[in-house]
């Protein structure tokens, strides 16, 4: 059971309901799959239509969309340049066929009076064109109309092919659904993971922004900031390649000096935003939710730095020069680079920077993922088995590389 699940008023509007829907953190569009029962069935309309909708109708999302696939239920994906377009005086169809999206120039026909007669000009795209037979057919009835003249007998004189650049779409608009979906996505994760956030001040603030979808720019510092917040956040994801195997994830922690930090990434875009200025709320841990927008799951769980580590290690496998150097060598002091335990496979190539970077590899690997965030408070430490993930640490005196058979984590 998550923290949301008991909650008694709704948590955009705040405001006791009797009535509660199923909200999609990450929208259905893109295939959600986390989602949360203490919106109301009128907030979660609300935000459907001001939020959710318009962020996916977003050109950029639909592409990615059409690409990957992503339906929802049996719904045909909207395509993204539906409509004309206009370049140089000149009406362009967007279609999407098998080998993608293609841009046809609209069938467009101009009279030129010419030597007591007329010439006609017609431009259309390639695609169109099918014969001159065909081509004189479908403008003979204009030409009739505006001239009074028959085209049975009229040849096409001149014939020439040209080729338009590239047209670039730029979207824009004055409530940039990007920034209210980061929110929600960022304020119903917190809320949902993290205990007493709902109380926050600034969530607070952040769920009248959700409820009248208007934004307060008197926060926008909290909203995609710069320097440290960033460097610091970015530094932390780096090391945790499997979180970069997912399209869409959320990602929060804590960071000195700044408080609550979220990082979202929905596709090829990524998005910061500060929760709260309090640093109290994970005592070090760092909550991931991934959401497998391809087969429809999601995972979350926690990362966390351990306090210290217990090494296992098969001494079967060990040459007897290796015990012998094990022996006389301080395991406090020899694997330690600095503040780090580096990770190395059987050719001393480095797998991780620090060890406790495995923690989630091992989860990532054999499936063991916390599904309960709850359980963060409770955890002490974890034991892994690592005999089959073949990984090796360093000595620091001798160059010696020693397979782990086991670590544990401990937390406290």
């Amino acid at each position: 059971m998550n923290i949301e699940d008991i909650m008694e008023d709704c948590i955009i509007c705040r405001s006791p309901k009797l009535t509660f829907s199923i909200e999609h953190v990450f929208p259905a569009t893109i295939n959600g799959a986390y989602t949360i029962s203490s919106v109301c069935k009128d907030c979660n309309k609300k935000m459907g239509d001001n939020i959710d909708t318009p962020f996916s109708n977003l050109v950029e999302i639909l592409l990615l969309r059409d690409q990957m696939n992503l339906k929802r239920g049996n719904r045909k994906i909207k395509n993204p340049f539906s409509g004309q377009y206009s370049y140089k005086d000149k009406q362009y169809i967007v279609s999407r066929k098998e080998e993608g999206f293609s841009a046809e120039l609209k069938p467009n026909m101009e009279l030129v009076e010419h030597e007591g007669g007329y010439l006609i000009k017609i431009s259309m795209s390639t695609d169109f064109f099918k014969s001159e037979e065909q081509v004189i057919k479908m403008f003979s009835k204009a030409v009739k109309e505006k001239t009074n003249l028959d085209l049975e007998n009229a040849v096409i004189i001149d014939k020439q092919e040209s080729r338009e650049p590239y047209v670039t779409i730029k979207e824009s608009d004055p409530h940039n659904p990007r920034i209210f979906e980061f929110l929600k996505i960022a304020y119903e994760t917190g809320v949902s993971l993290i205990k007493d956030y709902y109380d926050d001040p600034i969530a607070n603030i952040y769920s009248a922004m959700l409820e009248k979808g208007d934004f307060n720019r008197e926060y926008v510092n909290y909203f995609n900031p710069n320097g440290e917040v960033n460097l610091k956040a970015f530094e932390i994801l780096r090391s945790q390649k499997f979180l970069w195997d997912f399209p869409c994830f959320i990602v929060i922690m804590t960071i000195e000096n700044h408080g609550l930090v979220s990082v979202i990434r929905i596709f090829n875009s990524l998005y910061t935003l500060i929760l709260s200025p309090k640093e109290t709320y994970l005592d070090g841990r760092i909550i991931f939710l991934v959401n497998d927008s391809i087969n429809k799951r999601f995972y979350s769980g926690f990362l966390k730095t351990p306090l210290s580590f217990t090494f296992s290690f098969n001494y079967n496998d060990f040459s007897q020069h290796q015990k012998n150097e094990l022996s006389n060598e301080d395991g406090n002091l020899i694997f330690k680079h600095s503040d780090n335990i580096p990770i190395y496979d059987s050719n001393g190539v480095l797998v991780v920077d620090n060890i406790d970077g495995l923690l989630i590899d091992v989860y990532n690997n054999e499936g063991k993922y916390l599904k309960n965030p709850k359980l963060i408070s409770t955890i002490n430490s974890v034991k892994h088995n690592l005999s089959k993930m073949d990984v090796f640490i360093k000595s620091n005196k001798s160059g010696i590389l020693y397979k782990l058979q086991e670590v544990i984590f401990h937390y406290s």
